[in-house]
């Protein structure tokens, strides 16, 4: 799926349980992931958060087992509460900065973050 440079939040459950979805293009543009949006996906493997992402909500990559691959934004400010618990492939995040706010259980406790500054 490629969304769009001209959507500016990717609306709550919008993609949730979409069995076959595999590859996510998100275009810059958008500033916002919902709730539940990507959640209860089986297939996607790697996503890429583009610059312009600032705030990661609820939820919005829970329960996708093979994702193993996540690219965070240097504009990023917030991860909300398990946006990414039960993805156990996803062992290590690199964050651009140590000024985002990770709110609790958004990782799984077995997953390492890291600074890059």
């Amino acid at each position: 799926i490629n969304i769009p440079n001209s959507i500016i939040n990717i609306p709550d459950y919008s993609f949730s349980a979409c069995s076959n979805l595999q590859n996510v293009i998100i275009n810059n543009g958008v500033k916002t992931i919902g709730i539940n949006s990507f959640s209860h996906n089986f297939s996607i493997i790697q996503i890429e958060i583009p610059n312009t992402v600032e705030a990661i909500f609820s939820n919005a990559f829970y329960n996708c087992p093979k994702l193993n691959n996540v690219t965070f934004p240097k504009k990023l400010k917030n991860i909300q509460t398990c946006a990414f618990k039960k993805c156990p492939l996803l062992t290590e995040v690199i964050l651009p900065n140590k000024n985002v706010i990770i709110e609790s259980d958004s990782f799984d406790n077995t997953c390492k973050i890291k600074f890059l500054n």
